[in-house]
């Protein structure tokens, strides 16, 4: 069933399009193409029980049209349940910035562990790192990476670690 809220539309009171688009009349505004995929009950998806825009209004609703009264679920893992599987890979650590850039960005072999602990929680599989010298110059040196390695295996239960990996140039450098 359709939610009852959308609307195709061709033009606005300025523009005209050549391909009708997807409205929403609760939201009073044009959607993307994949919130559309939701009001169209597509890839197993319910507009009565995925989408925000329709719970909030819900006592809107013409007649013949059911709430489930369940509460909207993250649109993009419900995106991610309907399509093919992905692979989330977290990028760490700067390849080049340090806390200079921002203070939250993870340096130390403890808080990329933690980082990489937080980044499975959210789904990722993957974590790509970067290795610095206690100066904060980028190191391409195992002993650096290890520690860090060592760090994430403690830290989170089953994550891929990936490292950077030098140019050709740099890779015959003793870094």
């Amino acid at each position: 069933m359709t939610c009852p809220f959308l609307e195709y539309r061709s033009e606005t009171s300025d523009r005209q399009f050549d391909e009708s688009r997807a409205y929403c009349e609760a939201a009073k505004q044009f959607i993307q193409p994949m919130r559309a995929d939701i009001c169209n009950d597509r890839y197993e998806l319910a507009h009565d029980q995925h989408c925000e825009i329709y719970l909030e209004h819900a006592d809107e609703v013409p007649a013949g049209y059911g709430n489930t009264g369940q509460p909207a679920s993250d649109l993009q893992w419900l995106l991610y349940l309907a399509g093919d599987p992905v692979i989330i890979t977290a990028a760490l650590t700067g390849g080049v910035q340090g806390k200079e850039a921002t203070p939250h960005l993870p340096e130390t072999p403890e808080e990329i562990g933690k980082a990489a602990a937080e980044a499975e929680e959210a789904d990722a599989s993957v974590v790509h790192v970067h290795a610095q010298k206690d100066n904060g110059e980028r190191t391409f040196a195992t002993g650096c990476f290890q520690e860090i390695d060592d760090e994430i295996r403690q830290q989170a239960d089953d994550v891929i670690s990936q490292h950077s990996t030098p140019s050709q140039a740099r890779a015959n450098l003793n870094l």
